[in-house]
């Protein structure tokens, strides 16, 4: 598990599962972290397809017989890229592109027409400084901590229950928060 945990990170440099050094000694972790890497490689594609940073006729169609089309149906939020037949490809032909080698081409082609884009790094910094200001609102102030995470842990850093804190929020749960501490609340009752 620990060895799964450990080379579960991504990165740009980082490739998913063809160095043999940085892949996860068992399959269990190479699934997990081919799994993970897939979804939010979706959320991602589906996120900059809804803020128009890419329409649809500019992913390549190379994408489409692993990806499906568009906005297809999908059981659990109705639209988005979803992968086609991971599982079965082991017994197709060897010919084939691997289910890893065609997540790799998306993780390449959405550093290149997305993560690196000037106004997308912009966002970056504002999530950075979102992630920043709870940071600190949650070391400083006690009764927040409280609210937010609980009694602190016997033993336990604090640095470390805030940080994993954090880590476990969604975007809307951040969003909500920061909203709530820092920003002003019209006739709110005092």
């Amino acid at each position: 598990m620990r060895d799964g945990i450990l080379k579960h990170s991504k990165g740009r440099s980082d490739p998913i599962l063809v160095d043999a050094e940085l892949r996860a000694e068992t399959l269990e972790g190479q699934v997990v972290r081919l799994a993970d890497i897939t979804a939010y490689l979706n959320h991602d594609l589906d996120d900059a397809l809804r803020a128009e940073i890419l329409s649809a006729g500019a992913i390549p169609r190379t994408f489409g017989s692993t990806w499906g089309s568009p906005f297809t149906t999908h059981p659990h939020d109705g639209r988005g890229y979803h992968p086609r037949d991971h599982g079965s490809r082991s017994c197709r032909s060897a010919h084939e592109r691997s289910a890893a080698g065609q997540v790799e081409d998306l993780r390449v082609f959405l550093f290149d027409h997305v993560y690196d884009l000037p106004q997308v790094r912009e966002e970056f910094k504002r999530v950075r400084k979102i992630i920043e200001d709870l940071f600190d609102a949650l070391m400083k102030d006690d009764l927040l901590f409280q609210e937010e995470i609980g009694t602190p842990c016997d033993g336990a850093i604090k640095e470390r229950q805030v940080f994993d804190h954090i880590a476990g929020m969604t975007d809307r749960y951040a969003l909500d928060l920061y909203t709530r501490i820092f920003l002003p609340r019209p006739w709110m009752k005092l």
